[in-house]
């Protein structure tokens, strides 16, 4: 029942993140949005996000996990409420920062609620890539058969049942407090910042860092500006252009994979065959067929979130006492990497077409890898260096015992 009510929760919160990116054609009819200006709308929610996570850790450290989560739902319902009054780019734009605010609240308590359980950490991440095809196609498909008002008042009302089904489940919320309050304070040791992490735990969240942005670059660079070649190149309306993204609901079927590759070969192994898949998709979508397009976005989004799931997994195999902290600054370099995708993608697509948006894709994600495959090797060095250190360390012992 756990992993349901997570997956149900992070589906939720995710479903507000990408509202906007297969809506280019209202956009533009309804506010006089252009390509390059896509781009801000869709960064909005993002940046706030990022800038909230990194308080979001305090704010769990002083108010129940239950009430900040149920606060957050309520709110989330106001705020699509506010989306089907606005008349204009800037409330908009308000509105779309607003709900980037919320957002981490939920995914912090979702994480935290979730613990070390790999079942219930995979049906966290089904949940999050259920909610961010529904978020695209869902919404695209509301607002063109029902046109913008109803549609973000259906939206405002499926939050509220989010809202409902988590009360209904309170002690599956219950905080780590709760259960240690009894203990003596000097048993729990609570990380708060970045000194106070081990020099392991610090090198493995940096690993983590730079691949959590290379995450949501790639995923927001491809989402933004598929949506603008399809609406541009191909004519596709906003529910049309939302069966493309629809392919990547083929991505839930993925994560206890990449799960079971990290047992079987190791992190690093993994995310280097994910991340080559993924950037092969995205080669693959430089070609005009609309079908081969559909089929690349599938493929990419499958590696996304494999990769996402193996990140997830990472931050949740820290040591307890850093999570809270870990995932706040983990939670603000995965969605600047967003903003940046966003941004980039939009501003390289209006100016230079498609495939200068695929040439930055695959730029990062090369990057990333050789950052990764650097990081590895020097985290083997360090643990021969140690060894070696330990062997003579025994060596003298039995010398001088001798």
């Amino acid at each position: 029942m756990q992993a349901l009510i997570i997956l149900i929760a992070s589906a939720g919160a995710f479903f507000n993140l990408y509202q906007l990116q297969s809506l280019y054609p209202q956009l533009h009819l309804l506010f006089a949005v252009s390509e390059a200006q896509a781009g801000p709308l869709n960064m909005a929610t993002l940046l706030s996000l990022a800038l909230m996570a990194l308080f979001s850790g305090a704010l769990m450290g002083r108010i129940r996990g239950y009430t900040l989560i149920c606060a957050a739902f309520l709110l989330m319902a106001l705020a699509n409420l506010a989306l089907a009054l606005v008349s204009e780019q800037w409330p908009l734009l308000a509105v779309r920062m607003f709900q980037g605010i919320l957002i981490p609240l939920i995914l912090s308590t979702l994480l935290r609620a979730s613990g070390k359980r790999p079942a219930v950490i995979s049906a966290y991440v089904t949940g999050t890539i259920l909610g961010s095809v529904a978020s695209r196609f869902g919404t695209a498909w509301l607002v063109d058969h029902l046109g913008w008002q109803n549609g973000f008042i259906c939206s405002a009302a499926a939050m509220m049942i989010v809202l409902i089904i988590i009360r209904q489940h309170e002690g599956l919320f219950r905080d780590e407090s709760d259960t240690t309050a009894a203990l003596p304070s000097n048993t729990t040791t609570r990380v708060s910042g970045w000194h106070q992490l081990s020099e392991s735990t610090r090198f493995r969240l940096k690993t983590l860092l730079g691949i959590g942005f290379c995450i949501l670059f790639s995923q927001s660079s491809l989402y933004t500006a598929i949506g603008l070649r399809l609406a541009g190149e191909f004519g596709l309306s906003a529910s049309d252009s939302g069966l493309i993204y629809l392919t990547a609901v083929l991505a839930i079927f993925f994560p206890p994979l990449a799960l079971s590759l990290a047992y079987r070969f190791g992190r690093g192994t993994s995310l280097l065959l994910v991340c080559s898949l993924s950037a092969l998709s995205v080669l693959a979508s430089l070609l005009s067929d609309l079908w081969l397009i559909a089929l690349s976005v599938a493929v990419f989004s499958v590696a996304a979130y494999m990769a996402q799931s193996l990140a997830n997994y990472g931050i949740a195999d820290l040591p307890a006492g850093s999570i809270r902290y870990a995932n706040g600054i983990y939670l603000f370099f995965y969605y600047i990497g967003g903003c940046c995708g966003a941004l980039s993608s939009a501003f390289i697509y209006s100016h230079y077409g498609w495939s200068y948006v695929v040439l930055s894709i695959i730029s990062i994600q090369f990057l990333a890898v050789l950052y990764g495959i650097g990081r590895g090797v020097s985290e083997q060095k360090k643990e021969r260096i140690t060894k070696g250190e330990c062997r003579e360390s025994e060596a003298d012992t039995s010398f001088r015992k001798s």
